[in-house]
């Protein structure tokens, strides 16, 4: 893997011309999907990604197709243009059993969490933000089982109250937050079963059992590209 395959993994919405005719606005009415991302990179691009997905699965022990892409956006204030970019992330249906917020969270743990790119330690748990966490619902398509990620277990709100064999909630920490409190779990919207709620919890809230809280490991990839540079896709 050479330093030159993450170049140009940001993608420039206003010179961008979507495979299959499909447009991205300036408004960003549309976004890319994984599948249309991965089209538009070469080869050695490609490559690039499949490693650090390779390496995420290796580090954490879980099966390959549960590291996924979730794609991000970012605004570039000064010229009002809209980038687009890859986070390579656990896509699982719960997170990772970790313990809780300070036992992930202690520098002397820091060697469980980085993987290797490109010669570079990166920290997964840099990634896990608010708005990736939403990104990675919205992007979930509840056809696939019928649920979201961190929906509620069957059984949860029938159990007694004290029920030592109650199904457990789990809840995703935000790891990439610099506020230690704040997670979110996701459920459906009352009104439409097509569209995810997002709920915050306090991490010192005492329902919040270490049992409860899950670890999703994640990688931005804004970062190891050339950010400003302007490309052209075919139709």
């Amino acid at each position: 893997m050479t330093e030159s395959s993450s170049e140009s993994l940001v993608i420039k919405h206003d010179t961008l011309r979507v495979l299959n005719s499909e447009k991205i606005t300036p408004n960003n009415e549309y976004i890319l999907t994984p599948e249309q991302y991965l089209k538009m990179l070469t080869p050695e691009q490609r490559d690039y990604i499949t490693g650090i997905e390779g390496a995420m699965a290796e580090k954490f022990g879980v099966d390959r197709e549960e590291i996924g892409i979730v794609m991000e956006e970012e605004l570039e204030k000064w010229t009002d243009s809209r980038f687009t970019y890859p986070i390579i992330m656990y896509t699982g249906k719960y997170g990772l059993q970790r313990g809780s917020y300070e036992d992930i969270m202690d520098t002397a743990k820091t060697p469980d969490y980085t993987i290797d790119i490109s010669g570079e330690g990166v920290d997964t748990r840099n990634g896990m933000t608010k708005n990736v966490y939403e990104r990675f619902v919205l992007q979930t398509d509840p056809e696939d089982d019928g649920l979201l990620p961190d929906t509620e277990p069957d059984g949860y709100y029938e159990a007694e109250d004290g029920d030592p064999n109650a199904p457990v909630w789990p809840k995703t920490i935000l790891t990439g937050e610099p506020c230690p409190t704040g997670m979110v779990k996701v459920g459906y919207d009352e009104e439409s079963d097509d569209q995810p709620n997002f709920e915050e919890w306090d991490l010192s809230d005492s329902g919040n059992t270490d049992i409860s809280l899950r670890f999703r490991p994640a990688v931005s990839l804004k970062n190891m590209a050339l950010v400003g540079e302007l490309r052209q896709f075919p139709t």
